[in-house]
């Protein structure tokens, strides 16, 4: 099983530091950071700090560090160089899970996803899953919690999933095209807290305790923006994102 990670970044200064050293906690066979713009440059570009990507320090442990500078038109393209970057690398011959953290995250408690990664292969080899089945296909991936920076909380479904069921990733990392050749969207979506509460009263009824999520040791998420540079926190890739959708769609927004 190969393990890749990947973090897009721009002029994020030190704050990407903290996504690559979560990412590495994974045991990654290689790591993978795309620097630059996805869509047009900040004007301002010149007075941001650069991102910190003289990561000399953190090729020596695992030596799979590869950083890629350059200028997209859209974060989909961004994405989707990396994607065909890890199929000219490893091929589709074997599983290759691939963790995505954007520079302003931190993936928590990564030093445990191997063990559910390895859990999912076991599980379908078990139950003789195939790419070419239909009816039975492998997981081709597996949701996060995501944090935000004030404390709600949704769970994001295209971070963790295997690259090399993948064709292409087509808006941002939310629409993706399989090998099969069907789009799929990869979205996320609100945590609901009914569901956690009926099961907490009903815990609290019988005289048991029930932990809270993120539970003990699972991986997932923070987001940090709230902590990126005052003068690029306007750069936001959802809102670029609406406006891809809408063109692929033929509308325009105002």
């Amino acid at each position: 099983m190969i393990v890749v990670g990947f973090c897009s970044s721009y002029c994020e200064g030190r704050l990407v530091r903290g996504a690559i050293e979560s990412l590495l906690e994974v045991g990654l066979d290689r790591l993978y950071v795309f620097e630059g713009p996805a869509g047009e440059p900040l004007e301002n570009e010149d007075e941001l700090p650069a991102s910190e990507l003289e990561l000399g320090d953190y090729r020596e442990p695992f030596g799979g560090l590869v950083v890629h500078r350059g200028r997209w038109r859209t974060d989909g393209r961004k994405r989707n160089e990396w994607l065909q970057r890890v199929h000219a690398d490893y091929g589709r011959d074997e599983p290759v899970w691939a963790v995505v953290v954007d520079a302003d995250e931190v993936l928590v408690n990564g030093r445990y996803l191997r063990d559910r990664l390895e859990w999912i292969l076991a599980r379908d080899a078990l139950n003789g899953a195939s790419v070419t089945d239909k009816d039975n296909p492998p997981m081709a991936r597996w949701p996060l919690h995501l944090v935000e920076h004030e404390g709600s909380m949704s769970m994001i479904t295209g971070r963790v999933f295997r690259a090399d069921l993948l064709r292409s990733i087509d808006h941002s990392s939310s629409v993706v095209t399989n090998v099969a050749g069907v789009q799929d969207g990869w979205g996320n979506f609100a945590a609901t807290s009914r569901a956690w509460l009926e099961r907490w009263l009903a815990a609290t009824d019988a005289g048991a305790l029930l932990a809270w999520p993120p539970l003990p040791t699972e991986p997932f998420i923070a987001h940090r923006t709230n902590l990126r540079h005052p003068l690029r926190a306007q750069l936001r890739m959802s809102d670029q994102e609406l406006v891809e959708f809408a063109k692929a769609q033929g509308k325009e927004l105002h």
